[in-house]
Order: structure tokens, then C-alpha cells, then sequence
């Protein structure tokens, strides 16, 4: 995995600006992740993309993360940091590429892991049981009870969720949660812990950054983007503080 450079950066923020989420993640690992093809970063199961993307943040962002939130029932605010080695989930995710298979409800199961165009296909969905339903249905290779084939579309509830229950046993990186506690009113809550807006955060948060910069060295010398860009980090730091 490379680290990003500072034009890397600004051109990831320039196009993920537009972006859904999903693609988003997409666009930073493509950059951190030459060596890999479009076809095996979309292949990626949730799990792996995020396993990856927390590197991604590691190695150029640093290794914690600054949040806050409010509290469900007070409203109080909550900040909270969290370190890169917490939220990393090492079991499990090495089997992430194989064909899973569970026995459920009497139906034997083939399916495979989501993975970012799953969750494409169902971000336009409000109802969160029937994003869930049609993203099991898209993972799942073959059903078969009683030597019958089943479709997708005919499994039962109770088997849907049955393999919604595995995807995230079997992918523990794809779904963190970051359990809560309120400090003035004692009340406790979940959150999901979402890599993909660190990640995002802290590109833009470089990138107003890199363009003030740019704005204070160009007014003050006349030099191009590029041509401040291209400088050392401490060479340009220097250059700042003699206008600033």
C-alpha cells in the first residue's frame, strides 16, 4: 500500500466531492492500491475494504480517531477518541474470499460476502429490512432443500435473516460497533463504527489545508499550484512563515 501524496489527496477529494460513500472508499483505495485492478477492489468484501481503508488512515491520517456524538435521550455531547488497533478485527477475515455455506431452516446455502456493488445497488433503499433482504438475495449463489432448487426470491424471512447473521460472523470488519454510555444521564447505545467518513474527514480536512497553502504561497510569490505542491513539506512550512 502507497502513501498518498499531497496531488493525490486533492484529487481524491475532488472527485469523491460527488460521490456516493460507496464510491468514495472505492476512489481512496484505488489510489492507495495501484497494484490492484477495478475488478478486485469491487470484489472486495465490506470486511477487507475497511480492513484496508484503516491502514489507509493509519499510514497517512495517523493511527486515531477524534469523534463525538449526542447522547439519544439528553442530547449531551460525547468525544471520544479511538486508536487504528481497537477497531481492527484480525479473526475471520482471512476466509472472506471462499464460498460460504450455512444450513438453515432445512435449505442448504451457497453465498458469497457483499461487497461495494451490493451495497451500491441497495443505497437507494429507505427501508432498512427490505436493503437488508435484497442484499442477501444478490449474495446468495444456490439454495437447495429437500434436492429442489430454491430461488432467492422464495427463501423465508427466518432464512434471510439466518444469512444476514452469518455475513456478519464471517466479516466481523464489515459491521464495528461502538458501544456508548452516556456520562450525564447513564443511557447506552450502539453506533456503527464508519471508516469510510474517517477516511473521507480527514481528506477533506487535508485538503483545506494543502489549498490554503497554495492560496497564501501564490499571492505571496506568484508561484503555481504545482509548483508549491512539489515543494518539501518544511521548505514550504519555512516559505509560510515568513508571510505569515
Amino acid at each position: 500500500m502507497r502513501i498518498l501524496t499531497e496531488q493525490e489527496i486533492l484529487r481524491i477529494w475532488e472527485i469523491g466531492l460527488d460521490q456516493h460513500p460507496v464510491d468514495r472508499a472505492l476512489t481512496m483505495l484505488a489510489a492507495a492500491l495501484p497494484e490492484l485492478p477495478p475488478e478486485k477492489l469491487l470484489a472486495l468484501s465490506i470486511g477487507q475494504r475497511d480492513a484496508y481503508l484503516l491502514t489507509v488512515h493509519e499510514r497517512n491520517f495517523g493511527g486515531r480517531f477524534a469523534s463525538f456524538t449526542r447522547c439519544q435521550e439528553c442530547q449531551e455531547q460525547l468525544e471520544f477518541v479511538l486508536d487504528v488497533a481497537d477497531m481492527r478485527v484480525a479473526q475471520g477475515s482471512e476466509f472472506t474470499d471462499q464460498v460460504q455455506e450455512i444450513t438453515a431452516e432445512g435449505v442448504e446455502l451457497h453465498f458469497r460476502l457483499p461487497n461495494s456493488l451490493d451495497l451500491a445497488a441497495i443505497s437507494s433503499y429507505r427501508d432498512v429490512a427490505a436493503a437488508r433482504n435484497q442484499l442477501v438475495k444478490r449474495c446468495v449463489l444456490q439454495a437447495c432443500q429437500d434436492s429442489h432448487d430454491v430461488t432467492a426470491e422464495a427463501l423465508p424471512e427466518a432464512v434471510l435473516t439466518a444469512i444476514a447473521s452469518q455475513m456478519v460472523e464471517r466479516d466481523p470488519q464489515a459491521d464495528v460497533q461502538l458501544d456508548l454510555t452516556c456520562p450525564a444521564c447513564r443511557h447506552g447505545w450502539s453506533v456503527n463504527f464508519d471508516i469510510v467518513a474517517f477516511c473521507w474527514s480527514e481528506v477533506c480536512a487535508a485538503t483545506k489545508r494543502l489549498l490554503q497553502e497554495v492560496h497564501i504561497l501564490a499571492l505571496a510569490y506568484g508561484w503555481s499550484e504545482a509548483d508549491i505542491l512539489s515543494m518539501g513539506t518544511i521548505r514550504r512550512q519555512f516559505y509560510l512563515e515568513m508571510v505569515i
